[in-house]
């Protein structure tokens, strides 16, 4: 049943774009790194029914004499962007002093509009958050342009604050334009996979003379089906019924999906599925083909076109898949081996982006390598967690995806990254040292605390003890540094520029010095000269010969003799190789466990469990030997492949119950 939209009368678009030229604007007050929070506007008694003026003053800790004052501030005439400029404060001094974490700071612009009635808009906010009218929104806060939020504006005066922020002096750019249907797609956020040119189309001769050597069903000039994702906004403040995504045409099947129940001025990234109706041509001009999609609500359409990039066999591309975590349309970026033969197996370079970085990006920075695929998963956004959370399991997923796709050689698998993909590699790697075969971290940072000191958080500096008690046990999972003993079975080779301005390469020397201590097999690179990223002759850092010379053949050590395992948090991990913990004494205390495997027998310590299990090889099921577990020894005779111990009442003893 379609909804017909005849009550949106009441509440038409603006008709012009509203581009506020001057504000009001106000900073910079003090605010801690990763600090949320929408306005906290001090010596303000309340701040959600304030209304600043002109020369109000303000308190603040950061300028010259403790007092900024609002000041009228006219946009760029040329950009549109509006650029603050604090001169009563001193950046340099702040720095020097307390480093990058004393320039970060808060700030607010201040604008009123006025309207004839209430209507509807769309936002553009990069690099901001905004609120209109005390409803506060998130904006596009990279300044991607891929973002532009519905809104509601009331009949007569409209209050907006845009909030400032950053590292110093700050820019954003805010406007609102008319929005030219109910239901918008966004065809600028689509996640979409490439098409490849595959075997049997265009001049064989020519084929061969480029040195590609292809074979199905991996260069594969497919029909499909494809996946793929198309963003659109439902900007009226009714449910959506009814609604539908066709998709198709112009070289391609039509298909028609339903699309559940959309809420009012909200998002929602609608799946489908796309199939070609015959072979891509030779050569397509501008190497892009032109999918056409509409979305279908009561009376009204919209058409629009998705471009999908058209790649050639030795190419990197990107490949999408529907994602167990949350049933949506991810994609990770991929490059084939030189010379690719699937009757062969080969290694895998898995490679984390750093913020800001698109895996389809980090993918094309590879040259090819005739021993490895390389891929590159999108951690949720080009900035993502920060590997932790959801970029995590994104980066457990697309790894299970490649070895399921692929003839991976789950014993070769590299791991590496740069910047935030650095400090991804320590995360990942860490957590799931069994996975891997090496670790290759690229000027990568330690931890939240350490990489921009928190010194200026409100938490730090006023929360109850209890709270940042509990806080900073969530935070251990991100603490890597104490977790590098998970590490012993991994060689790690660490690379950082010696000028990095961006992740200094205290950082990375942080873990050289602890690896050091601890005896384990590693090699620290710190590339003289060289910054944060670098490019010499066409080739990137993330593809350095000495790195790439390093992951080449390392291999997975299927039971090692010696392992160890640190958790802070059972659910992201429990374990590693034949070790894992199922239950601990308190939660409020890692959990450890250790063991040697010698003679035959096996020797476990302990620290904060209560039950946990032993993986045997095949070849000793059904053979006596001993388990010492914390100084008690246990004789056993397993008749399966897994053993569970737990504490008894005195001491230490086989599970009754598995």
């Amino acid at each position: 049943m379609f909804l017909i939209l005849s009550l949106l009368a009441a509440v038409p678009s603006i008709q012009d774009t509203i581009f506020p030229t001057e504000y009001l604007v106000c900073g910079p007050f003090l605010s801690g790194v990763r600090e949320s929070g929408w306005r906290n506007l001090p010596e303000v008694a309340d701040d959600e029914t304030y209304v600043p003026d002109e020369g109000d003053s303000l308190f603040s800790v950061m300028a010259t004499g403790g007092w900024v004052r609002w000041e009228k501030t006219a946009v760029d005439s040329s950009s549109g962007w509006l650029i603050t400029s604090y001169p009563n404060v001193e950046w340099d001094t702040l720095q020097n002093f307390y480093g990058i974490s004393g320039l970060f700071n808060s700030g607010y612009a201040y604008v009123e509009v006025e309207i004839p009635e209430r209507s509807r808009a769309l936002a553009v906010a990069k690099r901001c958050g905004f609120s209109i009218n005390k409803r506060s929104y998130s904006g596009d806060i990279y300044g991607r342009g891929k973002v532009q939020v519905p809104v509601v504006l009331d009949s007569g005066i409209n209050r907006i604050w845009v909030r400032l922020g950053g590292a110093g002096d700050d820019q954003v750019f805010f406007q609102l334009v008319p929005t030219d249907d109910d239901v918008r797609l966004i065809t600028n956020d689509a996640t979409l996979p490439d098409l490849v040119y595959g075997p049997g189309l265009g001049n064989p001769e020519e084929i061969e003379q480029r040195g590609i050597t292809v074979y199905e069903p991996f260069y594969v000039d497919s029909l499909g089906p494809f996946l793929g994702a198309v963003p659109l906004s439902n900007t009226t403040e009714d449910w959506l019924h009814g609604t539908k995504l066709v998709v198709g045409g112009d070289g391609f099947v039509t298909d028609t999906f339903d699309l559940p129940p959309i809420a009012p001025m909200s998002f929602y990234k609608a799946p489908f599925e796309f199939t070609l109706i015959e072979r891509l041509p030779d050569s397509i001009p501008g190497d892009t083909m032109m999918l056409p999609v509409s979305v279908i609500c009561g009376d009204g359409r919209t058409d629009v076109f998705l471009k999908l990039r058209c790649r050639r066999p030795e190419e990197s591309r990107s490949e999408t898949f529907l994602s167990r975590i949350d049933s949506s349309v991810q994609y990770y970026g991929i490059r084939y081996p030189e010379n690719y033969d699937p009757d062969r197996k080969y290694q895998l370079i898995f490679s984390l982006h750093g913020a800001s970085v698109e895996a389809s990006g980090l993918a094309n920075c590879y040259a090819p390598k005739d021993w490895a695929f390389v891929v590159a998963p999108t951690n949720r956004r080009p900035f993502g967690f920060d590997w932790q959370d959801w970029g995590r399991l994104d980066a457990l997923e697309v790894l299970e995806q490649i070895k399921t796709r692929y003839p991976i050689d789950s014993d070769r698998v590299q791991l590496t990254g740069h910047s935030m993909g650095g400090h991804g590699v320590w995360h990942v790697g860490l957590t799931h040292p069994d996975l891997f075969a090496c670790l290759a971290p690229e000027a990568g940072w330690t931890n939240h605390q350490l990489y921009v000191p928190w010194t200026w958080q409100k938490s730090v500096l006023y929360a109850e003890p209890w709270q940042l008690t509990i806080r900073d046990h969530a935070l251990r999972t991100d603490n890597q540094l104490a977790r590098l003993e998970n590490a012993r079975n991994l060689p790690i080779y660490i690379l950082h520029g010696s000028d990095d301005d961006n992740v200094p390469t205290f950082q990375g020397r942080l873990y050289a010095k602890r690896l050091d201590r601890l005896g384990f097999d590693y090699t620290y690179e710190e590339v003289p000269g060289k910054k944060h990223w670098w490019s010499d002759d066409g080739v990137s850092c993330v593809d350095w010969a000495q790195l790439i010379g390093f992951m080449q053949n390392k291999v997975r050590p299927a039971y090692p003799e010696h392992v160890y395992y640190r958790s802070a948090d059972l659910s992201a991990e429990n374990g590693a190789y034949w070790l894992s913990v199922h239950t601990i004494e308190n939660r409020a205390q890692d959990a450890v466990i250790e063991g040697w495997y010698e003679d035959g027998n096996y020797r476990i310590r302990t620290i904060n469990l209560d039950r946990f299990a032993l993986s045997v090889p095949e070849e000793k099921t059904g053979i006596a030997f001993d388990v010492e577990i914390d100084d008690v020894v246990l004789s056993v005779r397993p008749d399966a492949d897994s053993m569970v111990f737990e504490q008894g009442k005195k001491s230490w003893q086989t599970a009754k119950k598995s």
